[in-house]
């Protein structure tokens, strides 16, 4: 058995779980970017995103790596009063994308 099948066993079996809580380090992790438009970009992290495609997985973790300076712009608008933090530009983004 290759480490591919290893790995869509162990997250059909136990679920997909977070690599940073697992080893604190964000190695393996599905790795998303956003665009100016709010959109989500894969990045990396192929064959985890795919095992999580075909479980059909609704939610996974993923480290987002770049957000795009106008849709920070953007969202920080929408946030305003708050101190802005990723998870609350997350939430935007989420809204956004629902």
């Amino acid at each position: 058995m290759n480490s591919w099948d290893e790995l869509y066993l162990n997250i059909k079996n136990y679920g997909y779980k977070n690599q940073v809580l697992i080893s604190g380090k964000p190695e393996n992790e599905i790795e998303v970017c956003v665009s100016r438009e709010g959109k989500i970009l894969f990045s990396d992290g192929i064959h985890r995103f795919t095992i999580a495609k075909i479980l059909g997985l609704k939610k996974v973790p993923v480290i987002v790596n770049i957000w795009h300076e106008e849709f920070y712009r953007k969202a920080s608008q929408k946030i305003s009063g708050n101190k802005i933090t990723p998870k609350l530009l997350a939430k935007t983004l989420i809204k956004d994308n629902s």
